[in-house]
């Protein structure tokens, strides 16, 4: 963990006021609960999307991509539902006819 000069840092940042976001980054001897390993570029894109919401006063939502196999699902169920709508609609159209 810390040196005696990152403890004190650690400490005065802890104490300060001001918000604080804090990066899930790998370090011996630590693991992070619920966070999934990022590479550099998405942690950067993270944090940039965070301050841009506080400073525009909004909550910090995290960006959160959509799995391939929840897309793909989601297309299935759309053209199910299509399906089961056309079929509806001609049974309708053939009960008035």
């Amino acid at each position: 963990m810390p040196t005696a000069a990152g403890a004190a840092v650690a400490q005065a940042v802890g104490a300060s006021p001001a918000r604080k976001l804090l990066i899930p980054v790998p370090a011996e001897g630590w693991d992070w609960a619920g966070v999934e390993p990022q590479s550099d570029d998405a942690i950067i894109g993270q944090i940039v999307r965070a301050v841009r919401q506080v400073l525009g006063g909004e909550p910090i939502l995290p960006a959160r991509t959509i799995p391939p196999l929840a897309i793909v699902g989601a297309i299935i169920g759309g053209i199910l539902l299509l399906i089961v709508v056309l079929i509806m609609a001609s049974v309708f159209i053939n009960l008035v006819v």
